[in-house]
């Protein structure tokens, strides 16, 4: 005979969390768009190379440098060295519509130094310091003449994706 009053264990019951990732993510433009490219260049692409989410970056400009790769502009108030050079000014600023687009990763710390490698970011330039404007936070290094340095800002995600990119 069976109990009919027996209730399912309370692990059963219970709705499955959030997924829950780390602080920082990985906001890609360019070329690191494209899941396949991030699936060579990392060592770790099962976890590195899933799309997480559509994000932007508000406020910031999207550019091809005179090197002829994708880059982002902060905003004016952010810039530093050559961004906030003549040439970046004439760069239209627009307000409220500045905003470039990319694609959030959650990031082995291997595959980070590897992209690091990749993007040009001297892991060993010299400490912010706190005269420049920009946040020690935000910009923990000063590298060259500001390009190619790594910044840690918010991006607000547009989409969530399903991790299979879509």
């Amino acid at each position: 005979m069976l109990d009919s009053t027996l209730q399912p264990a309370e692990i059963h019951t219970k709705p499955l969390p959030a997924p829950q990732y780390p602080k920082y993510l990985y906001f890609a433009y360019g070329s690191n768009l494209s899941p396949a490219q991030m699936k060579s260049r990392c060592i770790n692409p099962i976890h590195s190379a899933t799309p997480l989410a559509i994000a932007t970056l508000p406020h910031w400009r999207w550019l091809i440098c005179q090197a002829g790769y994708a880059n982002v502009l902060p905003r004016p108030g952010l810039r530093v060295a050559n961004q906030d050079s003549e040439t970046a000014h004439k760069i239209p600023v627009s307000g409220a519509e500045d905003v470039v687009y990319g694609v959030l990763y959650q990031m082995d710390i291997d595959d980070e130094r590897i992209l690091d490698g990749y993007e040009g970011v001297d892991t060993c330039a010299a400490s912010a310091t706190a005269g420049d404007g920009v946040p020690i936070s935000v910009r923990p290094r000063v590298q060259g003449n500001g390009s190619y340095n790594k910044w840690f800002v918010e991006a607000d995600v547009v989409k969530w994706l399903d991790g299979e990119g879509g």
